[in-house]
């Protein structure tokens, strides 16, 4: 089975961080890639194909729900998740729109893990 590739953009490294940390603490052998923002996510999906996305929504330049939108161009079927602080119906309107989730801030465990499962990512 080919190794499952994620990719978390968020400006905030932080946020980066507490997400890779949740993920790889319980699927180790997943490849983790990062991005800053919007434009260095596309520049990673150059290089890489990532099986899931956890992106922010709100970040400089290109907003998560524009990035999310480009992706779903190239990534038809992959898992996409907005993470915000705080979801406001035109972000859910959007996101159900393009065909992707949305997740409230802060960033747990739970939440993260649970939605794993639920997308029926995990092997």
């Amino acid at each position: 089975m080919e190794k499952k590739k994620v990719l978390i953009v968020d400006d905030s490294l932080v946020a980066r961080l507490m997400i890779r940390e949740i993920i790889s603490s319980q699927w180790d052998d997943w490849e983790i890639l990062e991005a800053e923002d919007a434009f260095k996510a596309l520049e990673v999906c150059k290089n890489h194909e990532p099986s899931l996305f956890f992106i922010d929504v709100n970040m400089p330049g290109m907003n998560g729900v524009q990035l999310a939108k480009k992706l779903r161009e190239q990534f038809e079927k992959e898992p996409i998740l907005l993470l915000t602080a705080n979801i406001q119906d035109s972000i859910k309107s959007k996101a159900e729109k393009i065909k992707v989730s949305y997740m409230n801030k802060p960033i747990v465990d739970e939440k993260i893990v649970e939605y794993l499962e639920r997308v029926a990512f995990v092997s």
